[in-house]
């Protein structure tokens, strides 16, 4: 009789893929956790931490994460290293708080194509120690398993899910399975791109023996002839030429590569069979897709964008995690370019997508074919300085797991990169020569990552601060909508909703007293903003329960009654800048009293009046305005400070002021009406007059934090 072991080890020769990996960030409450660990024979046992891991490494979390911006049903899919005849599965939750609730035991007999039932379990229910549930099913030769999650145990967070380990027992059999053979080529369609005549009038294309160089005053791409790839892009959104700077990193693993990956299949780069053609300004690319097939790759180069075709064929129907797919490598070092989209949930940030490279401009990436979707799926590696985008074809997708299932014979789309200048208010910024190169910086606000469906610091850092949400999503309020529909305040839309739904950030990334003074406020700003924006009742109904909440967070936060917000923090030169602080500065004492978190306070207040009126709740609306006006009566009082003529940054404790000349904790105070305009004329006067006392002129790097040390 053949031995049982655990034929889904890694150590066996099994492989494993999931739908997604969540792979950790700063202050989200959950760390990541790669695939691998689901098979490395390493599960929790009693004794072992599982607590919900909130560092942002995952080499050693020990457990698989799924992306947390996709929706269930997840999956993880094993393969074996030859056929088995397996009978019993053995699944290893981690944290207790989030384990698989409703979930199947399935495997494919044709390669993806099916799936087959061996068990299915509703309602399963675990405690603090119970570490594994086992199921047994009748003897199946098969040489794959695939665990699908319908819906886990976290209810605050119902896209997420983890395991520990994944055992398939059973024994390997000489048995032959189908599915296993390599996907076979088809013939590929005729060529789609044509060269554009007198093409020269537009852009200089320059050959060399390594690359073909083609640019213009918008935009300029160079292509490699002896492999498939983009090896330099840029693009100027004042068409002023600015073109000097690769944004996409070099080396091995850089460029805009086509990739693919077949199921259990590692991801790669299609290969070239035979030199770069060139045409005019069009360049062909003949390639080899992993696992067979073959694909071809059209790029044409005009004026103010690229154009794309891409066809592969293949002899018949075929399932891939990844189908052909343009992928661009962009280099952090460089600048951050970042995604702005109207997002769907389960699709990355899908197109039209305008993408931004900070201080170069905007691309507006469309499907030119009106024959399906794409969409954009981002993925970062810190510790390359790296943000890949990846272009993928959705019209295969399986809307059941995910996957593509690809049918034999030709499969072809197109995309065109076109060079776009967004500004805000165009009716202002257009009759004011200072605000020309708005176009190349103004979208640098909106850093958003799709993978966990946020705004951040920048694309490959910390999900963002929630203390900064207002100044990264009132912008938006004054982004004109897009080329192709995209609006910038549909991103703040989903960073609100994930930040609602339980997601933490830094100033929220507790209880009290880690919550910030300035951060439930940002809140209620920009949940008024995205509301008033879109006009969204529906959504105003869901959000406003838990925007009460959060003002009754700020009203409890009032520790002595005076109507103002109070830190936890003293304030108190005694006091070092140690956490928890009191807002965004957190390099500074910011204590007690704020005078930036006070002024966010009264205007965070009259916009919940004005959403709690829309939702026809004119007391409660009352309510909030009465609030509202006990910092406004009460404000110059508490924070003027005679002795310099302007707003001080906070009183601490033991009531004395501390004024470091802050434009910004003035700025806000003057333009949210706390200051009577005689007294904030003043006020402007006295900081320019500072400003030429201390010298400084690198208004490049903009206005500096404070004055005085």
């Amino acid at each position: 009789m053949a031995k049982t072991v655990n034929v889904a080890l890694a150590a066996e020769g099994a492989v494993v893929v999931a739908d997604s990996e969540f792979l950790g960030d700063a202050y989200y409450h959950r760390a990541g956790g790669r695939v691998k660990f689901v098979n490395d024979g390493i599960r929790m046992v009693p004794g072992d931490d599982t607590s919900v891991p909130t560092a942002s490494a995952v080499a050693d979390t020990g457990r698989w994460v799924p992306a947390v911006s996709k929706p269930h049903p997840h999956w993880v899919w094993i393969r074996f290293r030859q056929p088995a005849r397996i009978s019993r599965v053995v699944i290893h939750r981690a944290d207790i708080a989030d384990y698989p609730v409703d979930f199947v035991g399935e495997y494919s007999p044709d390669g993806g194509r099916t799936l087959s039932t061996l068990f299915e379990i509703k309602d399963n229910r675990m405690d603090e120690e119970t570490f594994a549930v086992e199921y047994s099913f009748d003897p199946t030769v098969t040489d794959n398993f695939r665990l699908r999650i319908d819906r886990s145990s976290d209810e605050a967070h119902p896209n997420e899910t983890e395991i520990s380990e994944l055992e398939v027992f059973g024994s390997f059999v000489d048995e032959e399975v189908e599915g296993r053979s390599e996907v076979t080529a088809g013939s590929l369609a005729d060529k789609v791109l044509q060269p554009t005549e007198q093409s020269e009038r537009f852009f200089r294309i320059r050959h060399t023996k390594e690359v073909i160089e083609f640019s213009s005053v918008w935009l300029r791409l160079m292509v490699a002839r002896e492999r498939p790839e983009i090896t330099f892009l840029c693009w100027d959104s004042l068409g002023k030429g600015n073109l000097q700077t690769n944004l996409l990193k070099t080396g091995e693993n850089g460029g805009g590569r086509l990739i693919s990956a077949p199921l259990f299949s590692t991801e790669v780069a299609l290969k070239l069979r035979g030199p770069a053609a060139c045409e005019g300004n069009v360049i062909s690319y003949e390639l080899e897709c992993p696992d067979g097939g073959c694909a071809r790759w059209e790029i044409r180069i005009e004026e103010k964008s690229i154009q794309m075709a891409f066809d592969w064929a293949i002899a018949r129907t075929s399932v891939f995690a990844t189908p052909p797919a343009l992928r661009l490598a962009f280099d952090i070092v460089a600048t951050p370019t970042a995604p702005i989209a109207n997002p769907v949930a389960g699709m990355g940030a899908p197109l039209p997508c305008v993408l931004h490279a900070s201080d170069c401009g905007s691309l507006l990436i469309s499907r030119t074919d009106n024959s399906g979707c794409s969409a954009l799926e981002g993925r970062k590696t810190r510790s390359d300085r790296l943000w890949e985008a990846t272009i993928v074809d959705q019209a295969s997708r399986r809307s059941e797991d995910g996957l593509y299932a690809v049918p034999s014979g030709n499969s072809c789309w197109a995309l065109s990169l076109a060079v776009e200048a967004v500004k805000p208010v165009p009716a202002l910024t257009d009759a004011d020569p200072r605000l020309k190169t708005l176009p190349r910086h103004w979208l640098n606000n909106f850093q958003y990552q799709d993978d966990v469906g946020v705004m951040a610091n920048n694309i490959i850092s910390a999900n963002a601060t929630t203390s900064c949400m207002l100044h990264y999503i009132e912008p938006a309020v004054y982004t004109p909508p897009m080329a192709g529909g995209v609006e910038a305040i549909q991103v703040g839309r989903e960073t609100l909703d994930r930040y609602f739904s339980g997601a933490r950030g830094y100033g929220t990334e507790a209880d009290d007293p880690w919550i910030f003074l300035d951060s439930y406020p940002c809140f209620l700003i920009t949940a008024w903003d995205v509301i008033r924006v879109t006009g969204d009742l529906e959504l105003l109904g869901r959000w406003l329960p838990l925007l009460e909440g959060y003002a009754a967070h700020i009203k409890e936060q009032d520790r002595d009654g005076d109507g103002f917000p109070e830190s936890s923090k003293p304030g108190t030169p005694s006091d070092s800048c140690r956490s928890p602080h009191s807002n965004i500065a957190d390099q500074m004492n910011f204590g007690h009293n704020d005078a930036y978190s006070s002024a966010l306070t009264y205007r965070a207040l009259n916009c919940l009046a004005d959403l709690e009126r829309l939702a026809g709740r004119p007391e409660l609306a009352e309510s909030c305005e009465q609030d509202a006006e006990r910092i406004r009566a009460g404000y110059m009082e508490k924070f003027f400070n005679p002795e310099t003529g302007i707003i001080a940054g906070w009183r601490d404790r033991d009531g004395d002021l501390h004024d470091y000349w802050f434009p910004w904790v003035n700025g806000t105070a003057i333009i949210y009406g706390l200051v009577p305009t005689d007294e904030a004329n003043a006020i402007v006067d006295r900081f320019e007059a500072k400003i030429r006392e201390v010298e400084y002129d690198r208004f490049d790097l903009g206005l500096p934090i404070c004055l005085i040390p």
